[in-house]
């Protein structure tokens, strides 16, 4: 029975939270030494709630939610079409990956490094015809 880094057996819980049948609980080290699963439960409870809460606000004022997000899509587009340029001029790994998956039933981890510059040499010949013509 080994007991986790920054924790130890302590009295029983309130809750009755015992740790691998030891009669006692896991109890973190720091100030108020709660019982660690009863932490955990708090938590969990409060991301759901907080969840909920969340989508209730939405669902009370979608139109605000979905002004907020238009205003941030228009407020980054320069810095993402810059960056999403940059990409493709210098055929990099992620926009070899990006081509190779837009249009086949392959996945990113389907695409192994020789696929991606056997891919990056063809786009670099299509790049150069492109230039003569």
């Amino acid at each position: 029975m080994d007991i986790p880094k920054g924790k130890y057996l302590g009295t029983l819980c309130k809750r009755g939270h015992e740790w691998e049948n030891s009669g006692k609980s896991l109890r973190h080290k720091y100030a108020g030494k709660p019982c660690v699963r009863c932490v955990r439960n708090y938590e969990d409870k409060r991301r759901t709630q907080k969840r909920v809460d969340m989508i209730k606000r939405y669902n009370g004022d979608k139109e605000k939610y979905r002004k907020i997000a238009r205003d941030s899509w228009w407020k980054h587009r320069d810095a993402r079409l810059t960056k999403d340029k940059e990409k493709r001029d210098s055929l990099s790994d992620e926009y070899i990956r990006h081509v190779l998956c837009r249009r086949s039933p392959l996945i990113h981890s389907d695409t192994s490094d020789y696929l991606v510059e056997a891919k990056r040499e063809i786009l670099k010949l299509h790049r150069l015809i492109k230039e003569v013509e």
